[in-house]
């Protein structure tokens, strides 16, 4: 089970999601109150063991712009969370997750591991868990409301799931609650190691 912490902006969130086990820590590089410069990743991961990815997550920015905050930030993922495409994609020569609100949109991106969140990721809106995400052939992250509470649900809704992806459900008025995370991060792998 994978576990991603997004929106990370603290030496000690970092820290704290490393310990309690994250697989893949994200940082907001476009717009959003949530942003974070590459220099200021590169500082506060700059002892995060190897085998945690650090993931940038950007919305329609220019190539150049994702290749260089890549190369700054140390980063090891490029997350989507905008209209790019395959073209778009295949340019950029990076592990990439896409994200995307529906199950139709997922044939558009055929062979790129995918993330599925509400329309307005990092909003808390809860993705719609009626979804059936069954037929889905490549490795899938699930996202949108999660939150200490329920996450065990979701991952019961979808026992495929890749991972688990987390930003406003473990934050307290808008900054991330250590407890939180350390939360959501034991619930997720409890009920990974109960399947």
């Amino acid at each position: 089970m994978k576990i991603k912490i997004c929106g990370l902006s603290t030496k000690a969130a970092v820290d704290t999601a490393c310990q309690a086990g994250a697989t893949h820590l994200g940082f907001i590089l476009s717009k959003s109150r949530r942003q974070i410069s590459p220099e200021k990743i590169a500082e506060i991961t700059c002892d995060v063991p190897q085998n945690i990815q650090k993931v940038g997550v950007f919305v329609n920015e220019p190539l150049v712009f994702v290749k260089n905050a890549v190369k700054l930030g140390k980063l090891d993922i490029v997350q989507l969370h905008g209209s790019e495409d395959m073209t778009y994609i295949s340019a950029l020569d990076l592990p990439v997750i896409k994200a995307i609100s529906s199950l139709q949109q997922s044939k558009k991106y055929e062979g790129v591991t995918l993330l599925f969140d509400s329309p307005k990721g990092g909003s808390g809106e809860t993705f719609d868990w009626k979804t059936d995400l069954s037929a889905v052939e490549t490795p899938y992250f699930i996202a949108g409301g999660l939150t200490p509470e329920n996450v065990a649900t979701a991952l019961h809704h979808y026992p495929n799931a890749y991972g688990v992806d987390v930003s406003s459900g473990v934050e307290t008025k808008g900054v991330k609650d250590l407890s939180k995370i350390e939360a959501f991060i034991k619930n997720a792998n409890f009920v990974a190691s109960q399947s």
